[in-house]
This record gives C-alpha cells, structure tokens and sequence, in this order.
C-alpha cells in the first residue's frame, strides 16, 4: 500500500495523484479496473481502463480512500481544493 496526499505514488508502473477532488491514473494495464473505496471499505467509484493513458475519476468528498488497480493498492488522501 502506497499514501498519497496531493502528490504521487507509484508501484509496478502504475502512478496515481491526488489533488482537488480528483484521481489521475497512469500506467494501468487496458482492461485492468480501477476501484476506490472509503475508509469503511465501501466501494464508492469503479472505473474500466479502456485505453492506454491517464485515467480521471472524479470524487465528491474529500477524505481517505484505497484506490487498487491490477495488483496495486493505494492509500489516497484527496482534498477539495479549497
């Protein structure tokens, strides 16, 4: 597990960035899925990476959320820009 706050994580060629309520993915395998859950472990965003490229997932709340892609968990911390 990787943390982020406003900056970036990578692990097995994956990056992931946080800032202004939004996720960036790079490097995710095309057909992979991008998950995010809350804290509790809800899922609360799920994406299908269709093409290769940076991914955006958009999230209404600023907080703590475990974004795993392929085999890459991360711990995110995203703020709301403000």
């Amino acid at each position: 597990t990787t943390g982020i706050d406003n900056a970036t994580a990578q692990s097995h060629g994956i990056r992931v960035s946080a800032a202004r309520g939004m996720l960036q993915v790079s490097g995710a395998p095309v057909g992979s899925t991008i998950r995010v859950y809350s804290a509790d472990g809800s899922i609360v965003a799920s994406a299908e990476v269709r093409e290769a490229g940076v991914q955006h997932v958009a999230l209404s709340q600023r907080g703590t959320y475990i974004v795993k892609v392929a085999d890459s968990v991360f711990k995110v911390q995203v703020s709301d820009g403000r």
